[in-house]
């Protein structure tokens, strides 16, 4: 069997992708490894207990730590926000019992201590201190709630924070929930951010857009989540070619085409965001299996990152490998190929051979000489696969156990 990005955890497990969580999205029910970023034994252990509890479903924590080297448009805000000094000061309530001279008592504006505690939260976001930035974030907006008498809940035109630095702050809060896996609470936040950049900026401004592509991120994990029990027995699935397609996927691909008309609009065709936009609309399309629909908006946005950020970007070869994906499961091998080699050639300038998507691209081209009976060509690959993943992902791993299953077929 060919592995599809975003198939379902059966399929997954007969045929693993390469770092599909981190360029794909995908999340892989064998995948919990933190293979980008060499995080630490305790984060490792952590990831493995998730995969032992969960079994053969899909682990919360499978894509989560990968994510962050990969562009799907989960954007966080990276730099501090500026603070206006005509407005760092206010007057503040002990005014009222002031001598009678007019002397009056000020205090730091509502606005700028908020803003001061998510530039606090950015610091902590450089060093890699998450928790500290979120909770750096939670209070940021929660004084933004209390100085605006914002009540949690329902964003309306009355009930809104009305000051741009929400907006930073609204993302950056979903994007590290969406970090820990906590999808439905990420949606919430990014619902947020979506009412106050239609309410603060207009319903066509690019911060609108930014929320509408990240909530369309989540339905799409939210989707892949899911068994193919979950898909049949819901009430919420039609049929698509012949195939159940769930509301998750129906939502997601509503709010990526709006982000996609909205930023077209607003940057232009050929922008790094349209094209991370047009990748997310290939990778719904190849959870339908409709393949040809998928490469054509991979094509589309690798003109685009090829282009605007060079062969030599992670993010052009994320696509190069979804493009190569969609023409193995169409038969076009040797195209596959290409592809597949050309993500295995940025994969080993970035991460060296010992890498956990080195060893999967590796034994997706060898897969490729095996359905081609090229057996010998394909057995030396799945050996190189079969060292890399080792050096990746030590001896006991399920993608381990899987090479050592291919190369004795």
């Amino acid at each position: 069997e060919r592995h599809v990005v975003g198939a379902s955890s059966a399929t997954a497990e007969a045929a693993p992708c390469p770092a599909d969580e981190a360029k794909m999205g995908a999340t892989s029910s064998n995948a919990s490894v933190d293979s980008m970023c060499n995080r630490s034994q305790l984060q490792q252990q952590q990831n493995d207990e998730e995969v032992n509890k969960l079994g053969a479903g899909v682990a919360r924590t499978s894509y989560i730590y990968q994510r962050m080297d990969f562009d799907e448009g989960m954007h966080s805000f990276a730099n501090v926000e500026a603070i206006e000094a005509s407005k760092f000061w206010t007057v503040g309530p002990s005014s009222a019992y002031a001598p009678k001279d007019n002397m009056k008592c000020y205090e730091v504006s509502p606005i700028v201590e908020a803003t001061l505690v998510f530039n606090v939260g950015q610091v902590h976001r450089r060093r890699g201190e998450f928790d500290a930035a979120a909770k750096s974030y939670d209070r940021a907006l929660e004084i933004l709630q209390i100085a605006t008498g914002f009540v949690p809940g329902e964003v309306t035109n009355k009930n809104v924070i009305q000051h741009p630095v929400v907006i930073p702050i609204l993302h950056n809060v979903g994007q590290l929930q969406y970090r820990r896996g906590d999808l439905t609470v990420a949606m919430t936040t990014y619902t947020s951010a979506l009412k106050h950049a239609q309410i603060l900026y207009g319903p066509r401004h690019v911060h609108a857009a930014s929320a509408l592509n990240c909530l369309g991120v989540l339905h799409y994990h939210a989707n892949s989540s899911e068994s193919d029990e979950d898909s049949t027995n819901s009430a919420e699935t039609t049929k698509k070619n012949g195939k159940p397609e769930r509301s998750s996927t129906r939502k997601a691909m509503g709010l990526f085409r709006q982000a996609l008309s909205i930023r077209t609009e607003n940057l232009g065709p050929d922008h790094v965001d349209v094209a991370t936009t047009l990748n997310n609309i290939g990778r719904i399309h190849v959870q339908q299996d409709e393949f040809d629909k998928a490469l054509h908006f991979y094509e589309d946005a690798l003109v685009i990152r090829r282009k605007r950020l060079g062969t030599n970007s992670l993010d052009y070869a994320a696509t190069a490998f979804n493009a190569g994906q969609s023409l193995h499961q169409k038969g076009e091998l040797d195209q596959a190929v290409e592809l597949y080699r050309e993500f295995l050639r940025v994969a080993l300038m970035k991460f060296g051979h010992s890498h956990r998507d080195v060893a999967v691209v590796l034994s997706g081209i060898a897969q490729i000489h095996q359905e081609k009976r090229e057996y010998d060509k394909a057995l030396e690959l799945y050996e190189e696969s079969l060292c890399a993943g080792r050096a990746a992902l030590g001896e006991y791993h399920s993608e381990i156990a899987l090479l050592l299953n291919r190369m004795g077929n």
